[in-house]
């Protein structure tokens, strides 16, 4: 049988087009077996591999483009996004650098480069760039939006909040430059105050309110006491938006919260027993906590819930868990009927102000020789049982919790005061609690 080459790469590059990813992965490899030269199938496989953050193999395509049909900008152009992906800066920095040469106003390797100096924090050299960019492509949000992040690096505020919010006006309010302006607002509120960027608030909440990042970033900044629970939403289009490279910005800021976890899992539950246990980690995002877990002994079944669905397509590459669950964690807790030997929730009630709703349903959830090991941020702001911070995460007072846990039959097994992260430079302070079912 001959096969019809041609149709088969035009019908693979189709597929490509219309998001079908692993079908178009498929009958790409299937092509190279009998063609091992077909330059637009290696090149839809090198973009293929690039989507599925598997750069070291999109690099290892490309590179079979360049020497089939020789160096241009377009090839040029994917190799320097794709080690400006693995942060190999200076290898990005030469294919930007052949792309300029021969076209020193290329949009696509101006923005690489400006991207380049901002993870390098070279933010002088960004807006440099950034600020020509604007004058060569002024409707793009992004570019605005880099701006924003840079001058807010060099301390200029006011020009920080304008490109901000410019970004989300030429992108018609996308969720993504929605967020940017959002934390630039608390970066800013942290070191002005709210009077300073209250104009701005008002202003977003005015045309945008309708929005639920908007409308939830706004409560927060103001301190709105009424808020009780993190909007769902909210939660959802954040994670979702920094699914990619959640642990890696976790890891800048010292985050010990899985370690501590996993510390006073040593200390309570021998391997062993582990083995044997139906473990439940709440709000397990792209999974440090069952990492960490595995680490030590994997469990008999370990169960990950989590509302963001791009968190745990990345937890699901971490291969710890026996079944990820994409659900609102209360929702999952009122219709399940499993029982757990272990619950953990690594810095979940960050979102929750008051804790009765969800502790009890956990409470009807374990198993009465288990345990319930989870973190809370410790409100050193008021008088409070919780307080919501301006970053929309709530904090609380440690006698809070406990008394929340004897309301919901649990008792305290043990409960440690740890720093639990940095945030914005400074040590953010919290607790390590171990509870059981009262007997």
């Amino acid at each position: 049988m001959i096969l019809d080459i041609d149709n088969l790469s035009k019908r693979a590059l189709e597929l490509y087009k219309k998001q079908k990813y692993v079908d178009s992965k498929q009958l790409s490899l299937d092509i190279l077996e009998t063609n091992s030269k077909n330059i637009s199938v290696i090149l839809n496989l090198g973009n293929i591999y690039f989507l599925e953050e598997d750069y070291k193999k999109a690099l290892e395509y490309y590179r079979r483009v360049q020497k089939l049909s020789g160096d241009d900008i377009y090839i040029w152009g994917n190799l320097a996004n794709t080690y400006l992906q693995m942060k190999k800066y200076f290898r990005a920095t030469h294919y930007c650098w052949k792309i300029l040469k021969q076209d020193p106003e290329n949009v696509f390797a101006l923005n690489l480069q400006a991207q380049i100096h901002l993870e390098q924090e070279n933010y002088g050299d960004a807006i440099l760039i950034l600020e020509h960019l604007k004058a060569l492509d002024p409707l793009n949000p992004w570019v605005y939006n880099n701006l924003s992040q840079a001058f807010f690096y060099t301390g200029k505020t006011l020009e920080a909040l304008d490109m901000a919010w410019t970004a989300v006006e030429l992108s018609s309010g996308e969720d993504c430059h929605h967020i940017n302006l959002g934390y630039t607002l608390y970066e800013i509120g942290l070191e002005k105050t709210i009077g300073f960027i209250k104009p701005y608030i008002e202003k977003w909440e005015q045309k945008y309110g309708d929005n639920p990042i908007v409308k939830y970033f706004a409560d927060s900044l103001k301190g709105n006491t009424e808020i009780i629970k993190t909007d769902t939403e909210y939660l959802k289009k954040i994670f979702d938006s920094f699914a990619s490279g959640f642990d890696e910005s976790l890891a800048k800021l010292d985050y010990s919260v899985p370690k501590k976890i996993l510390q006073n899992i040593k200390k309570n539950i021998s391997k062993k027993s582990l083995k044997m246990m139906r473990v439940l980690d709440l709000g397990c995002g792209t999974g440090l906590c069952g990492k960490f877990l595995s680490g030590y002994a994997k469990p008999h079944i370990l169960t990950g819930v989590d509302l963001s669905e791009k968190m745990l397509e990345v937890a699901k590459e971490k291969n710890v868990y026996n079944q990820l669950i994409c659900e609102d964690i209360e929702t999952y807790l009122q219709h399940s009927k499993n029982f757990s030997d272990l619950i953990i929730a690594g810095d979940v009630f960050t979102y929750f102000g008051d804790l009765f709703s969800v502790f009890k349903q956990i409470s009807k959830h374990l198993d009465s020789h288990g345990h319930f090991i989870f973190s809370v941020t410790e409100n050193q702001h008021n008088d409070s049982p919780w307080f919501l911070h301006s970053s929309g995460r709530f904090q609380h007072k440690e006698e809070y919790v406990k008394n929340t846990l004897e309301k919901c039959g649990l008792k305290v097994e043990e409960n440690q005061h740890e720093i639990l992260r940095t945030e914005a430079g400074k040590k953010v302070w919290g607790y390590i609690f171990i509870a059981s079912k009262i007997k």
